[in-house]
Protein backbone atom coordinates (compact mmCIF):
# COMPACT_ATOMS: atom_id res chain seq x y z
CA UNK A 1 0.00 0.00 0.00
CA UNK A 2 3.80 2.45 0.16
CA UNK A 3 3.55 2.17 -3.46
CA UNK A 4 3.50 6.08 -4.85
CA UNK A 5 2.98 6.99 -1.47
CA UNK A 6 6.21 9.24 -1.41
CA UNK A 7 7.35 7.61 1.98
CA UNK A 8 11.11 8.39 3.26
CA UNK A 9 12.92 5.52 4.98
CA UNK A 10 15.93 6.58 6.33
CA UNK A 11 18.54 4.00 7.90
CA UNK A 12 22.77 4.78 8.53
CA UNK A 13 25.41 2.73 9.83
CA UNK A 14 29.25 1.98 8.83
CA UNK A 15 29.85 1.13 4.91
CA UNK A 16 32.58 -1.40 6.58
CA UNK A 17 29.87 -3.17 8.82
CA UNK A 18 27.30 -3.83 6.05
CA UNK A 19 27.43 -7.38 3.81
CA UNK A 20 28.98 -5.98 0.59
CA UNK A 21 26.61 -7.59 -1.58
CA UNK A 22 23.57 -6.14 0.83
CA UNK A 23 24.90 -2.91 0.28
CA UNK A 24 26.00 -3.35 -3.47
CA UNK A 25 22.47 -4.23 -4.13
CA UNK A 26 20.86 -1.01 -2.28
CA UNK A 27 23.18 1.25 -4.02
CA UNK A 28 21.73 -0.17 -7.43
CA UNK A 29 18.15 0.76 -6.56
CA UNK A 30 17.25 3.45 -8.28
CA UNK A 31 15.31 5.45 -5.48
CA UNK A 32 18.07 5.23 -2.79
CA UNK A 33 20.58 7.23 -2.17
CA UNK A 34 24.02 7.35 -0.37
CA UNK A 35 25.37 9.81 1.51
CA UNK A 36 29.40 9.51 2.48
CA UNK A 37 29.98 11.17 5.38
CA UNK A 38 33.65 11.73 5.87
CA UNK A 39 35.66 13.42 8.81
CA UNK A 40 36.22 16.74 9.80
CA UNK A 41 38.88 18.75 8.98
CA UNK A 42 40.78 21.31 10.85
CA UNK A 43 38.67 24.15 9.73
CA UNK A 44 35.57 22.29 9.75
CA UNK A 45 36.70 21.18 13.33
CA UNK A 46 37.00 25.23 14.00
CA UNK A 47 33.86 26.06 13.21
CA UNK A 48 32.56 23.41 15.61
CA UNK A 49 34.35 25.42 18.06
CA UNK A 50 33.70 28.69 17.44
CA UNK A 51 29.83 27.49 17.45
CA UNK A 52 29.82 25.05 20.65
CA UNK A 53 32.11 26.79 22.60
CA UNK A 54 31.38 30.87 21.22
CA UNK A 55 35.67 30.77 20.61
CA UNK A 56 37.86 29.16 18.28
CA UNK A 57 41.55 28.16 19.91
CA UNK A 58 44.73 28.13 18.21
CA UNK A 59 45.49 26.06 15.48
CA UNK A 60 47.71 23.63 17.93
CA UNK A 61 45.06 22.72 19.69
CA UNK A 62 42.67 21.91 16.44
CA UNK A 63 45.37 20.28 15.41
CA UNK A 64 45.94 18.08 18.79
CA UNK A 65 41.81 17.25 19.23
CA UNK A 66 41.69 16.71 15.02
CA UNK A 67 44.73 13.80 15.94
CA UNK A 68 43.08 12.43 18.80
CA UNK A 69 39.37 12.35 17.52
CA UNK A 70 40.11 11.41 14.32
CA UNK A 71 38.00 13.83 12.73
CA UNK A 72 34.51 12.51 14.23
CA UNK A 73 32.35 15.33 15.06
CA UNK A 74 30.86 13.94 18.54
CA UNK A 75 33.88 13.01 19.67
CA UNK A 76 35.71 16.62 18.52
CA UNK A 77 32.68 18.45 20.10
CA UNK A 78 33.64 16.45 23.59
CA UNK A 79 36.94 16.78 24.15
CA UNK A 80 36.56 20.82 22.86
CA UNK A 81 33.96 21.28 25.57
CA UNK A 82 37.04 19.28 28.30
CA UNK A 83 40.04 21.30 26.43
CA UNK A 84 37.78 24.28 27.45
CA UNK A 85 37.15 22.95 31.27
CA UNK A 86 40.75 22.68 31.46
CA UNK A 87 41.21 19.16 31.06
CA UNK A 88 43.13 16.61 28.88
CA UNK A 89 41.85 13.86 29.74
CA UNK A 90 38.63 12.22 28.15
CA UNK A 91 35.37 12.97 29.24
CA UNK A 92 33.30 10.73 30.76
CA UNK A 93 30.73 10.71 27.94
CA UNK A 94 33.64 9.27 25.67
CA UNK A 95 34.96 7.06 28.08
CA UNK A 96 31.64 5.38 28.57
CA UNK A 97 30.67 5.30 24.82
CA UNK A 98 34.25 3.99 23.65
CA UNK A 99 34.07 1.79 27.04
CA UNK A 100 30.56 0.56 25.37
CA UNK A 101 32.21 -0.44 22.00
CA UNK A 102 34.93 -2.00 23.13
CA UNK A 103 33.21 -4.17 26.38
CA UNK A 104 31.42 -6.02 22.83
CA UNK A 105 35.05 -8.05 22.56
CA UNK A 106 35.77 -11.01 23.78
CA UNK A 107 37.87 -10.25 27.45
CA UNK A 108 40.99 -11.84 26.11
CA UNK A 109 40.62 -9.41 22.70
CA UNK A 110 40.11 -6.46 25.50
CA UNK A 111 43.32 -7.82 26.99
CA UNK A 112 45.25 -7.86 24.06
CA UNK A 113 44.01 -4.22 23.10
CA UNK A 114 45.54 -2.92 26.64
CA UNK A 115 48.90 -4.43 26.19
CA UNK A 116 49.10 -2.84 22.44
CA UNK A 117 47.78 0.51 24.06
CA UNK A 118 50.76 0.39 26.57
CA UNK A 119 53.01 -0.54 23.63
CA UNK A 120 51.92 2.84 21.92
CA UNK A 121 50.01 4.44 19.27
CA UNK A 122 51.90 2.17 16.78
CA UNK A 123 53.33 -1.08 17.29
CA UNK A 124 55.58 -3.67 15.72
CA UNK A 125 53.95 -7.17 15.14
CA UNK A 126 57.26 -8.53 17.07
CA UNK A 127 56.77 -6.26 20.12
CA UNK A 128 52.99 -6.78 20.42
CA UNK A 129 53.22 -10.25 20.21
CA UNK A 130 55.85 -10.50 23.16
CA UNK A 131 53.94 -8.54 25.06
CA UNK A 132 51.14 -10.53 24.60
CA UNK A 133 52.68 -13.53 24.75
CA UNK A 134 49.99 -15.58 22.74
CA UNK A 135 50.75 -18.38 20.13
CA UNK A 136 50.81 -17.29 16.38
CA UNK A 137 47.79 -19.14 16.18
CA UNK A 138 45.81 -17.58 18.92
CA UNK A 139 46.66 -14.15 18.54
CA UNK A 140 46.32 -13.61 14.43
CA UNK A 141 42.77 -14.31 14.35
CA UNK A 142 42.45 -11.75 16.98
CA UNK A 143 44.48 -9.36 15.48
CA UNK A 144 42.12 -9.68 12.01
CA UNK A 145 39.61 -9.20 14.04
CA UNK A 146 40.60 -6.41 15.60
CA UNK A 147 41.80 -4.90 12.13
CA UNK A 148 38.61 -5.81 10.51
CA UNK A 149 36.55 -3.89 13.19
CA UNK A 150 39.01 -0.69 12.46
CA UNK A 151 39.85 -0.88 16.20
CA UNK A 152 43.48 -1.36 14.72
CA UNK A 153 45.07 -0.76 11.23
CA UNK A 154 47.76 -2.61 9.78
CA UNK A 155 50.96 -0.45 9.20
CA UNK A 156 53.72 -1.84 7.39
CA UNK A 157 54.94 -4.46 10.18
CA UNK A 158 52.75 -3.43 12.76
CA UNK A 159 49.44 -1.84 13.87
CA UNK A 160 48.53 1.73 14.75
CA UNK A 161 45.10 2.02 16.65
CA UNK A 162 42.64 4.23 14.08
CA UNK A 163 42.03 6.86 16.62
CA UNK A 164 44.25 7.89 19.30
CA UNK A 165 41.58 8.07 21.19
CA UNK A 166 40.50 4.53 21.86
CA UNK A 167 43.74 4.13 22.56
CA UNK A 168 43.63 6.79 25.68
CA UNK A 169 40.54 5.09 26.99
CA UNK A 170 42.28 1.44 27.12
CA UNK A 171 45.12 3.23 29.21
CA UNK A 172 42.23 4.57 31.67
CA UNK A 173 41.76 0.70 32.33
CA UNK A 174 45.33 -0.10 32.92
CA UNK A 175 46.63 -0.57 36.74
CA UNK A 176 50.28 0.31 37.44
CA UNK A 177 51.11 -3.04 37.92
CA UNK A 178 49.76 -4.20 35.19
CA UNK A 179 51.61 -1.43 32.66
CA UNK A 180 55.04 -2.31 34.65
CA UNK A 181 54.25 -5.82 33.64
CA UNK A 182 54.16 -5.57 30.54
Amino acid sequence: QLWGAGVLVRTDGRAHVWDACELAELRRQPLVATVEVRPFTGEELGQLAEATLGERPGASVIDHILARSGGIPFYGRELLVAHRAGTNRPPDSLVEFIGGRLDRLEPEVRALLRSAAVVGQRMPHRLLAAVANLPDDHLNPMLRQLVEQRVLVADGDGYVFRLALVREVLLLDVLPFEAETL
